[in-house]
Formats: structure tokens, C-alpha cells, sequence
């Protein structure tokens, strides 16, 4: 069981990492300005001086930050679901205050769902009726 679980957890960074990678190239194309990956720092556990382990030390609010033309903050958070269903819970509790935080302040937040390699869709924080133990369906988005 722990080999499986770790072979998932390297499939799913795999996907992670290219729909990061996906969402970047998206917002430069929609002429956001300052795209930069938010980093996630890591403590390393050894034994013996081997690597052992690797474990977030603090969780990521979001994926990006970004300005507009006019010098508005955005903020990105993405997620890759090609299942054609994304659940409000696919969201981390600490990720949902994030974008709600910001767009108090005044920030754009971007929920960035990835579909496919060639489908991707951007929506705009607070979603109308995506909330706890609702789900959002692809074919229904504009």
C-alpha cells in the first residue's frame, strides 16, 4: 500500500507541475504582466545522511501572482481535475480563505481549472455556487 500510495503522489506532482507549467503560459497570454510561481519550501528528512523524505514546511496560499495592465493584483490558484467534475473539497481550506482574503482586498483571484493538455478555463473568484459540498461540472462553465 505504501508503494502505491507513493507512485500516485509522483503522478500527481507530474501532473501538478504541468498544469502549473499550462496555467503560466495561459496567464502570459492574456497579457497578465509579473507572472511568478508562488514556491513552496521543503525540509528535507536524512537518515544516516540519506534523503529519506522531503515535507512542505508551510502550505502555499496559491499557485500565482500576477498584475494587470492597470497594476491590479491577481492571484491564481490551479488545479488539474480531467475527471469533468471539480469539488468545492479538491480545494484545501487554507487555499479557499487565501482567494477569499485577497478578493477582499481587492485583488482579481483566478481559479484555474485544467481539463486536458488543450482545455483549460479560468473563473473568476468568488464562483457563483461553489461552495461546500457543491461541485462545478466543465461542460457547464462558458
Amino acid at each position: 500500500m505504501k508503494i502505491a500510495n507513493r507512485i500516485r503522489g509522483k503522478q500527481n506532482a507530474k501532473t501538478g507541475i504541468f498544469g502549473e507549467a499550462m496555467a503560466e503560459r495561459w496567464l502570459w497570454s492574456q497579457g497578465f504582466k509579473c507572472v511568478s510561481s508562488i514556491e513552496t519550501g521543503w525540509r528535507i528528512r536524512r537518515v544516516n545522511g540519506k534523503i529519506v523524505g522531503a515535507k512542505q514546511k508551510v502550505k502555499v496560499a496559491g499557485d500565482f501572482t500576477a498584475m494587470t495592465k492597470t497594476g491590479r493584483f491577481v492571484f491564481a490558484e490551479v488545479k488539474v481535475r480531467g475527471s469533468g467534475k471539480l469539488l468545492f473539497s479538491d480545494l484545501e481550506k487554507h487555499q479557499v480563505e487565501a482567494l477569499d482574503e485577497r478578493v477582499k482586498y481587492g485583488a482579481l483571484c483566478l481559479l484555474i481549472w485544467i481539463m486536458s493538455p488543450t482545455e483549460l478555463k479560468a473563473l473568476q473568484w468568488p464562483i457563483a455556487g461553489f461552495k461546500k459540498n457543491n461541485s462545478l461540472r466543465w461542460d457547464n462553465i462558458k
